[in-house]
């Protein structure tokens, strides 16, 4: 599984949920999914920094 943002939408990897035009909020289930899609990322993008810094 890959998991990406919202750039690479429509290439077949997880992405986070959007609202769709019109609709008001996320239905819950989508909400959690993204959260934890959040948290994830955060990981990741936190050790590139890291890497980033110590060359």
């Amino acid at each position: 599984m890959v998991i990406a943002d919202g750039g690479y939408r429509g290439m077949g990897l997880v992405i986070p949920h959007r609202r769709e035009r019109g609709q008001e909020e996320l239905l819950a289930w989508k909400e959690e999914h993204n959260r934890s899609h959040r948290k994830v990322r955060a990981r990741v993008e936190h050790t590139f920094a890291r890497i980033a810094r110590a060359s």
